[in-house]
């Protein structure tokens, strides 16, 4: 994020004011989902992962206190600069219709924008990757919040997770969706809306109330109701998303930098053999630009330049050394 980046999300703070706290019962539901997607996302001993719970689901509430936004209180349109087209087709809307946004193009606030027929990757100029799926439509308005107004929209905030700058705020026909460092989709039909999500938390307030869901759960508000539902992180319906989703350059990138992308793209938890291993992963660099068609084609012909071998499971990828034969 450049100064004038950080000179526009100042403004808007003036702009917003002060926030009121949720409930108590709110801070509960989202206490619980920090609980279930830390309870399914780490497996380590029993005392550290408590600690390191209690520590967590603080900070998050915390966070999500601070972003609390009051969902009868539109959002004021940023006059600035918030996105670029990272990949894929989008048109935006201008007096005499549509016209073709090419690759590159910076997208001030207020910017309604479409796909047709594919997907579409944003880039928002705080960080946080916005992917459209097709027949989409967005809009712009400031650097934390969009308004989706139909179709699919992913967010993945995860690589400022904790940090208040990089929440993210989808407004839907329905209702606001909040999240605190993460990685979920909204999809806006008529009469309803739909939050998954992939990792982290996310909050859905609507005219009824506030619900909150973690890592592997749903949300559904179809006509006034809300009901739950679970989902795989690393089901074959996120892979729309990859399609549109940043490119990963793998020269001079260290290892755990891959392995890192690779399971946060597929939904899958890194696990690391012993710290050894973890140690030599974060000093080792990879030489060479792999152009792969995913992820796991990636780390499988990058790594094979290494000396690390790797495990791809349902629900974890983990990182090892190879073994000498």
């Amino acid at each position: 994020m450049n100064a004038q980046s950080d000179d526009n999300i100042e403004r808007l703070l003036k702009l917003a004011g002060p926030r009121p706290e949720p409930s108590a019962a709110v801070r509960d539901e989202v206490y619980a989902a920090v609980r279930q997607a830390w309870e399914s996302g780490h497996r380590r001993s029993r005392n550290r992962r408590t600690l390191a719970f209690a520590v967590a689901a603080t900070v998050v509430v915390a966070v999500f206190i601070a972003w609390w936004l009051p969902a009868r209180s539109p959002a004021p349109v940023f006059d600035g600069p918030l996105a670029q087209l990272d990949r894929g087709e989008l048109e935006i809307s201008a007096d005499a219709g549509w016209r073709p946004v090419a690759t590159g193009d910076t997208l001030d606030g207020g910017a309604v924008l479409r796909t047709v027929a594919d997907p579409a990757g944003l880039a928002m100029l705080n960080g946080v990757s916005l992917r459209l799926g097709r027949s989409s439509q967005i809009e712009l308005l400031t650097p934390r919040r969009v308004r989706l107004h139909g179709g699919r929209l992913y967010a993945d905030t995860a690589g400022k997770r904790f940090h208040a700058g990089s929440a993210i705020e989808i407004e839907t026909p329905d209702g606001l969706v909040r999240d605190v460092g993460t990685r979920f989709e909204v999809r806006v039909e008529p009469g309803r809306t739909a939050v998954r999500v992939r990792d982290g938390v996310v909050m859905l307030a609507t005219g009824s109330g506030e619900a909150a869901a973690g890592r592997g759960q749903a949300l559904l508000f179809d006509n006034g109701q809300l009901e739950r539902d679970v989902v795989s992180p690393t089901s074959p319906d996120w892979s729309w998303t990859l399609v549109v989703a940043p490119h990963f350059d793998t020269d001079g990138r260290r290892v755990s930098e891959l392995v890192d992308w690779v399971a946060r793209e597929t939904g899958r938890e890194l696990r690391y053999a012993d710290a050894l291993v973890r140690n030599s992963a974060v000093s080792t660099r990879i030489h060479g630009s792999v152009n792969a068609a995913s992820p796991e084609e990636t780390l499988e012909l990058a790594l094979q330049t290494t000396r690390f071998s790797f495990d791809l499971q349902e629900m974890a990828l983990t990182i090892d050394k190879r073994r000498e034969e």
